[in-house]
C-alpha cells in the first residue's frame, strides 16, 4: 500500500523529533566518546568494557564521563525552523531519541520549545522498535508525527501518522512512503563530495613540496630520485589530510566558538563524524601502502610525523610555545623525509633554515588567531589554545625575530664551503636572501596590518607577490649553478 503524499495531516498530532543527525547534525554518542579520548586516552579501552554490557550502559557511562556543550552543536536550522513554527501553531513537541536522556534534556533546556523528552535510559536503549513502541504507546498508532533521518527511524515511521525525514536518499523516502505518509523532506544543500574534498584541505598539501627541497638542493634531478621524492609527497599529502581530520573531530567544541572554524565540514555538521572517520582510514591505509616500498627510515619518518602530529591534537596544542615548536619540527620533518626517501644526507643549513622559518609561520598564525578572536574563555585564553590576548604582542616579536633569524641563516650559508662546491656563482644567493628577507618583512607587515585571514598557507597561495618571489629565487639558483 502506498500513501498519498499529498493527503493533508492532522494538525493535532504531536510531533516527535530525533536528536542525532535529524535535530543536530552530528552524532552526540560519537562526540561524548571523541571528548573521552581526547582528555583520558585510556578511556578508549574503558568504554571497549562499557560497551560489553550493552549500548544504554555504554551511553550512561559516557555521560558520566564527558560532556559536550549543547549550545554549540550544529543544530539543522531548517528542522529547528519548522518546529518553532508548529509550536507557535500549537502543536506539542517531544524529543525523541537513542541518546542518552541526559543529553536530550539538555538540549531540551537549551532550545525551550519541547513539551517533553524520551532517551535512553538504564537497560533501556530507546532506539528503532523500543522507541516505536514508547511513541505508540505514548500517544497511540498514528497518533504521532515523528522527524528522523535514517534507516534505524523504519520502524518508529511505520507507527507515524506522518514520517518527515532529515536526507538525501530517494530511495529511503520510497521506502518509507510504503508504510505512511511522507511529508517534509530535508536535504543537505552541500554534496557529500565537496564536504569531503574540504575536509582534507587540498590547499595545505603545498607544505609538502618541501619532500622535494633535499632533492634540488644536492642537484640530484634525475627519475629515479625524482619518482620516490613523488611518492614520498603523495603520503605525505595522504597522512597529513588524515591527521586534519583526526585535528578536526577532536576539536570540534573549539572549532564551533570559532568565528570561521565553525564553518569547517566536520564542525558545521555538513560531513559526519562517521564518514570522517572512514576516510581517516582509508587515508592512512592508501598512506601506508605507498610509503611501504620506500626506504625504511622514511618510513619511520612518516610513524614519527603521525605520531607528533597526535601529541599535538589530542593537547600539546594547548601548550603555549610547545604548540608553536612542535610545529616547526613538523616542517623539519618534512625535510628529513624527502631525504630519507631520495637516499640525500639533508644539511645542517637547510635544517635551521627550514625550522626558523616554520617556527616564524606558526607564531604568526597564533598572533593572527589572537588578533581576529571576538570572544575569550572566562579565563581570558585563546579558545582551544594556551595563549591569552595580552601575549599577541609578545608573540609577534618572537615570530618576526624567528623569521629574520632565518635570513640570518641564510646569509652565514653563502659563506659556507658547502656553497662554494655546489655553486660557482654563488653572489646571486645574496640576491635569494635580500628576497627571504622581503617575503618574512611582508608577510609579519600584512599580519600586524590584519590583511591576513587565519591561515597564513592560503595567505601566501593568494598572494601574487609571493609567486614572484619564488620564481625569481628559481632563476637565481640556476644562475648560481
Amino acid at each position: 500500500m502506498v500513501f498519498d503524499a499529498q493527503k493533508v495531516e492532522n494538525k493535532g498530532r504531536p510531533i516527535a523529533v530525533d536528536l542525532d543527525g535529524t535535530l543536530v547534525k552530528t552524532d552526540t554518542l560519537f562526540e561524548l566518546w571523541l571528548r573521552l579520548a581526547k582528555r583520558d586516552a585510556s578511556g578508549v579501552f574503558k568504554s571497549a568494557w562499557w560497551l560489553r554490557k550493552g549500548l544504554a550502559y555504554f551511553k550512561g557511562r559516557l555521560v558520566g564521563q564527558a560532556q559536550i556543550n549543547v549550545a554549540t552543536l550544529p543544530y539543522h536550522l531548517a528542522v529547528l525552523d519548522y518546529l518553532t513554527t508548529q509550536r507557535i501553531a500549537g502543536r506539542k513537541l517531544w524529543l525523541v531519541t537513542a541518546s542518552d536522556s541526559r543529553i536530550a534534556r539538555q538540549v531540551a533546556e537549551h532550545l525551550q520549545i519541547f513539551e517533553g523528552v524520551m532517551g535512553t535510559e538504564e537497560g533501556v536503549n530507546l532506539s528503532g522498535r523500543n522507541k516505536a513502541t514508547a511513541l505508540v504507546n505514548k500517544f497511540g498508532l498514528r497518533g504521532f508525527d515523528y522527524i528522523g533521518n535514517s534507516r534505524k527511524d523504519l520502524a518508529v515511521w511505520e507507527k507515524a501518522g506522518t514520517a518527515h525525514a532529515v536526507t538525501n536518499s530517494d530511495r529511503l523516502r520510497r521506502i518509507v512512503a510504503k508504510t505512511t505518509l511522507v511529508g517534509k523532506v530535508w536535504r543537505s544543500k552541500r554534496s557529500a563530495l565537496k564536504a569531503m574534498w574540504a575536509a582534507i584541505r587540498p590547499h595545505q598539501w603545498v607544505k609538502n613540496l618541501l619532500l622535494l627541497i633535499p632533492m634540488l638542493a644536492d642537484h640530484q634531478l634525475n627519475w629515479i630520485v625524482g619518482v620516490k621524492a613523488g611518492r614520498a609527497f603523495v603520503v605525505f599529502c595522504l597522512i597529513a589530510s588524515a591527521i586534519y581530520l583526526i585535528n578536526d573531530m577532536l576539536d570540534l567544541e573549539a572549532d564551533r566558538r570559532h568565528p570561521t572554524k565553525r564553518y569547517r565540514p566536520l564542525a558545521s555538521g555538513e560531513l559526519s563524524l562517521w564518514q570522517g572517520t572512514a576516510m581517516v582510514i582509508v587515508l592512512l591505509g592508501t598512506g601506508a601502502i605507498i610509503a611501504a616500498g620506500l626506504d625504511g627510515l622514511f618510513v619511520k619518518m612518516v610513524i614519527t610525523y603521525f605520531l607528533l602530529n597526535l601529541i599535538y591534537s589530542l593537547g600539546a596544542k594547548q601548550i603555549v610555545l610547545l604548540d608553536v615548536i612542535i610545529l616547526a619540527v613538523l616542517y623539519g620533518l618534512r625535510i628529513m623525509a624527502g631525504g630519507a626517501a631520495a637516499n640525500i644526507a639533508v644539511s645542517d643549513w637547510l635544517m635551521a633554515l627550514i625550522l626558523f622559518l616554520a617556527l616564524s609561520g606558526a607564531l604568526m598564525k597564533r598572533y593572527v588567531e589572537l588578533s581576529r578572536v571576538k570572544e575569550l574563555a572566562v579565563k581570558g585564553n585563546l579558545s582551544g589554545r594556551g595563549y591569552a590576548r595580552a601575549d599577541m604582542a609578545l608573540v609577534g616579536q618572537m615570530g618576526i625575530m624567528s623569521g629574520f633569524l632565518a635570513v640570518l641563516v641564510m646569509a652565514l650559508y653563502i659563506n659556507s664551503t658547502q656553497v662554494a662546491r655546489l655553486y660557482r656563482h654563488s653572489e646571486y644567493w645574496w640576491l635569494v636572501a635580500l628576497l627571504l628577507l622581503y617575503g618574512v618583512s611582508r608577510g609579519w607587515l600584512n599580519a600586524y596590518r590584519g590583511k591576513i585571514g587565519d591561515d597564513p598557507v592560503m595567505y601566501i597561495i593568494r598572494d601574487p607577490i609571493y609567486y614572484w618571489i619564488i620564481g625569481l629565487t628559481i632563476v637565481l639558483a640556476l644562475l648560481a649553478i
